[in-house]
């Protein structure tokens, strides 16, 4: 999971996806899928083990960028996972 943003959810297989989580899904593939990023993991957190970290584009953190965008909001929970550039 992306540290210090809440996005729009898929879904499985039955789901239906939430409102824009497609355009959260291809805004973060156009500027990630086939590129040199850095992924530096942040922590282990909540009860299913979960990895939470930061994706470091050359351009910047894709977490970021998705809120600027509207397609993610600040998560306040898993803030405490990314890179302190990236907290404030």
């Amino acid at each position: 999971n992306l540290a210090g943003v809440q996005c729009p959810r898929i879904g499985g297989k039955d789901e239906t996806p939430q409102e824009y989580a497609l355009e959260a899904k291809f805004f973060t593939e156009i500027r990630l899928l086939n590129r040199k990023v850095n992924l530096i993991v942040g922590g282990i957190g909540d009860k299913f083990n979960t990895f939470f970290g930061t994706v470091e584009h050359p351009a910047g953190n894709i977490a970021i960028e998705l809120v600027k965008n509207g397609l993610g909001l600040p998560a306040d929970w898993s803030m405490e996972y990314t890179t302190p550039a990236y907290a404030s």
